[in-house]
Parts: structure tokens; sequence; C-alpha cells
């Protein structure tokens, strides 16, 4: 135990009357339990007074429409339950942490809203009563966009992975939301998605907005590719029945070249190749294009 960095610690807290047990055990990387066990020997512990503390963190949230319950409930170093029940007792409304569009799904009727189902289709993940999406750093500006529209925070990370024996930088997105999880899943983004994405929704996409759809989620499961020939080769990554359901969409539209969907292991996929056709891919994925991940339209661009 270093005695030193517990005198500094006792010093601190018996100074500072405004400085909590936690907040000085924290502050001097000491063992709140232990720290808590000296003061109460010297006979310098104080039992704070949670009804004044409640009551000034209630004064604080009600009077600030920006302070959410859990940021408000940290300062005071109080239990973000029991404080909600304190306000609860005192009538007070609590405010959602994120306030959004919580039906923005419900409704598929912007270039905006199709791109990003798209997308969600190929990178989303549905658990609970939460959307998720989780990309390489190198599209954080990408689910920036998503993010912007909800107001909610893009968390970075690292993940090692065993296999290859590198470590993974991600960024992390997630959307707490039971509007939002059941207007996902009534265009038939289910909680299964590896599994149950099928061609259903294509039911729900109006047919002008079509190309968007696909170029979400191109941008989501899908690459283009150039060899040293200058020969380009687009593949879509995903479910069987989807990919079929998006091949005749493709072949319909483009009249592109009928190819086989190649089942794999956990997955399935579809490619075209032949510069013509893909030139055609690209005038319709991006017409009256807005909203794209920027990275994969510079290689289109290059067509």
């Amino acid at each position: 135990m270093n005695l030193e960095k517990y005198e500094l610690a006792i010093n601190d807290y018996t100074e500072n009357r405004e400085l909590t047990l936690t907040q000085a055990a924290k502050k001097h990387h000491v063992h709140r339990y232990t720290l808590g066990n000296l003061l109460k020997q010297r006979g310098k512990f104080r039992r704070r007074n949670v009804e004044e503390i409640y009551l000034k963190a209630k004064e604080e949230y009600t009077n600030s429409e920006n302070r959410c319950l859990q940021a408000t409930a940290k300062k005071y170093n109080i239990h973000t339950y029991g404080f909600s029940q304190y306000l609860k007792k005192n009538n007070i409304l609590i405010r959602k942490k994120y306030e959004f569009d919580r039906h923005y799904f419900d409704i598929i009727n912007t270039q905006q809203k199709v791109y990003w189902l798209g997308f969600i289709a190929a990178d989303g993940g549905i658990r609970n009563n939460q959307l998720f999406i989780q990309l390489s750093q190198k599209d954080y500006n990408h689910i920036h966009k998503f993010a912007n529209i909800f107001g909610v925070p893009v968390k970075l990370g690292e993940n090692y992975d065993k296999r290859t024996q590198k470590i993974y930088k991600y960024c992390r997105l997630v959307i707490s939301s039971k509007d939002i999880v059941e207007g996902l899943k009534n265009k038939f983004l289910l909680q299964n998605k590896q599994e149950n994405l099928n061609g259903d929704i294509f039911k729900v996409i109006p047919k002008k907005y079509l190309n968007h759809f696909i170029r979400g989620y191109f941008d989501g499961d899908g690459c283009i590719s150039i060899n040293s020939l200058k020969e380009f080769s687009m593949t879509f990554v995903g479910t069987k029945p989807f990919l079929q359901s998006l091949s005749d969409i493709m072949i319909d539209h483009l009249g592109l070249n009928r190819v086989k969907v190649r089942e794999f292991r956990n997955h399935a996929s579809v490619c075209w190749g032949g510069n013509l056709q893909l030139k055609a891919v690209h005038n319709w994925l991006y017409n009256d294009a807005n909203i794209f991940m920027e990275r994969k339209k510079e290689i289109w661009d290059k067509l």
C-alpha cells in the first residue's frame, strides 16, 4: 500500500468538502474502501447529505434542457436509477438521453432513408431494442453521416483478432430505440439478419428509389475492383434469397448478363464483370445520388 498516496487523498478530501470519497480515491489512484476505513479511523469521514445532493441534482436537471439524466447523476455521484425514481416521485418528466425522430424508418419516402435502409441491411445489426453499426475506423466519416441524423455519438475502439493476430480498429454506433427497431423489423430487417434477409425487403422500397437502396447495400456489403488490365468487376455479398432478388432487379433494369449466385459456408455472393456492363451499373447506382461512400465511388469513377 502506498501510504503517501493515501495521505494526499486524505488531505484533499478533508480540505475540499465538495470532494466525495469516490472522487478522492479516483483522483489519487487509491482504493475507495481502504481510503474510507482510514478516514473513519481518523474521524474525518463525512456522511453525505443525500437529500441535499438529490435536490441540487434535480435543480440542475430541471433548469438545463441539454443536461441528460445520466450526465447529471454522474456529476453528483449518485445512482442513475435512484435519481430517476427521485425525479418521478417529484413529478418531473425524464427526458430521453438523445432526442431524435424515433419513427424515422416508418415511412420510406426519401433517398436518404432508402440509402441507409440498404446500408443497414448490409452492415447493421439488431439486438433486442438496439440498432448498431460497426465499421473500420477508415470509414468513420461515413458512419458519422448516419449518426448526425440521430444526434448520437460514434465511439472508437480496438479488437484483437486471434485468427489473424492483428488489431482491428473500429468505429461503432448504437441507437437504443424500440420504435426504430420495430420500424426496421417491419421492413423485413430481423434480428437474425444473416439468416432471414430475403427479397421481401424490396417490396417496401419504392421503385424510383431502388438504385439508392442497392447503392446503400453495396457500400455496406459490396466491392468494386480493377485488375492490371484495367478490367473492372463488382461483387455483392449476402444471403442467397436476397442476392437472387437483387440479381433479378439488376438484370431487369440494366440488362446485365444473368450470373449464378454462388453459395459458400457462411454467405453467398454474386459477381459481374465487363467494363461496358459496369459503366451502366455506375450510371444507374449514382444517378441523382447525394449520399454514398466516397472511397468506393472513387474507384467507380475510374471506369
